[in-house]
């Protein structure tokens, strides 16, 4: 899918691609809201950066920073920045952490007016934080359900390992589009396709299990090219411990959508020759 800097695209239907990157928000999305939630743990050196690019974002007017379980001085450094904090009193992980902080923005949500979007971004990124302002515009202005970033650490990259190619196989099965990033950690998504997604899948398999989930509800999809450059992240994951890790929990978020999407299927059969064979009765 192509979208233009100006004129986003209004649409219903699932759509699917790399969208290039935008700097500005349309005037006449102005009043729709954005709250991006900053999952941090022990994240002190960082955090207070994210919070600060996060606030800068056009149509971002709360940033929650879920601080999970930190034994450093990540809380203070969050507050000060500006952000609304909420801390676990013990690690509890990202999908929990996610999910209180969607709790606390539907809570800011102001009665009558539509709920705000929802960013989700790592402490760690720090100033890159900038980078996922390209996000916002696709999902304010109505052109997509769940925007993926697409980070720029190499031009054209394109995720490699078994739980990337597992996670993009599951995706194409489903649309018959082939993300490039299909694990990326740094999406917005409008509420109710966050919600299509709860309870959230938990370890390395939740970014494809909302993908996934969002897809099979109908709703759209794209991959928004970001300047971030993730190759520090990236290092880490090449232990054999780590990548064994994130092949079980993308697996796991797969195969529950598989089961699920085929006794879905096998019910709306069902369904279709019970009221066909009303019909065919009705007639006689």
């Amino acid at each position: 899918m192509h979208v233009a800097k100006k004129g986003w695209r209004k649409t219903s239907q699932v759509e699917h691609g790399v969208a290039p990157m935008s700097e500005t928000v349309e005037s006449g999305s102005r009043n729709a809201h954005v709250a991006a939630i900053i999952v941090a743990a022990n994240a002190q050196r960082r955090v207070a950066a994210s919070v600060r690019a996060a606030l800068a974002m056009p149509a971002v007017d709360l940033v929650i920073v879920v601080d999970d379980g930190s034994q450093d001085n990540t809380r203070e450094a969050a507050q000060e920045a500006g952000a609304l904090v909420v801390r676990h009193s013990h690690q509890r992980g990202r999908a929990t952490c996610i999910e209180t902080g969607v709790a606390v923005a539907g809570m800011r949500d102001e009665p009558g007016h539509d709920p705000r979007h929802l960013l989700i971004l790592d402490a760690p990124l720090g100033e890159q934080t900038v980078g996922a302002a390209s996000l916002v515009p696709p999902v304010v202005e109505g052109v997509t359900d769940l925007a993926i970033a697409s980070v720029t650490s190499v031009p054209g990259f394109r995720a490699r390992g078994m739980a990337a190619s597992l996670a993009r196989n599951a995706v194409e099965r489903v649309s018959g589009w082939s993300p490039d990033q299909p694990l990326s950690r740094i999406r917005c998504v409008t509420r109710p396709a966050l919600e299509v997604a709860l309870p959230l899948a938990r370890g390395a398999g939740l970014d494809i299990g909302m993908t996934l989930d969002v897809l099979l509800a109908g709703l759209s999809v794209t991959e928004v090219v970001c300047e971030i450059d993730m190759k520090e992240r990236q290092r880490g994951l090449f232990s054999s411990a780590v990548r064994s890790s994130r092949y079980r929990d993308v697996m796991l978020a797969v195969n529950s959508r598989r089961l699920r999407g085929g006794f879905e299927a096998t019910q709306q059969a069902v369904g279709d020759r019970i009221r066909g064979s009303r019909r065919r009765g009705d007639k006689s």
